[in-house]
């Protein structure tokens, strides 16, 4: 579908850009990934958290509740997003999809950051009321929403 364009891999090494990410994911402590236009991962999801990969994927809401979020393995065509593109799931978490652009501001892939969570954490009424939307146990979410870290 791109393959007659540029792409990340023809400007940077990828195992180079996996170093430099897994780098940044580590001091800033915050999930990174790359992905291609298409909705590909280029590079391996750094510092992946529990709340996405065990807790609400596990919901039989999940399609629903993240919506179109952008860590969703099934969302194509990211060329058509506007540049950096916020999401916000219902437990509060931020997730921002920024383009990495090259020759003639020509975007060819995207650093997804997050999620992370801005300002302050819910009260814990809120996250009981969207854990039993969501049919998972409660401690559990909480357990991993400690993982997610908030930025002020």
């Amino acid at each position: 579908m791109y393959s007659n364009e540029l792409q990340l891999k023809d400007v940077v090494n990828l195992e180079e850009w996996q170093t430099v990410q897994d780098n940044f994911s580590e001091a800033l402590d915050i999930g990174i990934s790359t992905l291609s236009l298409d909705g590909r991962l280029l590079t391996k999801p750094s510092r992946s958290t529990r709340i996405g990969r065990k807790i609400i994927s596990k919901s039989e809401l999940y399609p629903a509740f993240c919506g179109q979020c952008i860590l969703r393995k099934d969302i194509k065509n990211l060329e058509d997003m506007d540049d950096d593109t916020h999401f916000q799931c219902p437990l509060g978490m931020d997730i921002y999809a920024i383009p990495i652009t090259a020759v003639g501001n020509k975007k060819i892939a995207y650093v997804t950051v997050g999620p992370l969570i801005i300002n302050q954490r819910r009260s814990n009424a809120e996250y009981a009321e969207e854990a039993q939307k969501l049919g998972v146990d409660f401690d559990e979410l909480m357990d991993a929403l400690v993982e997610i870290n908030v930025f002020s």
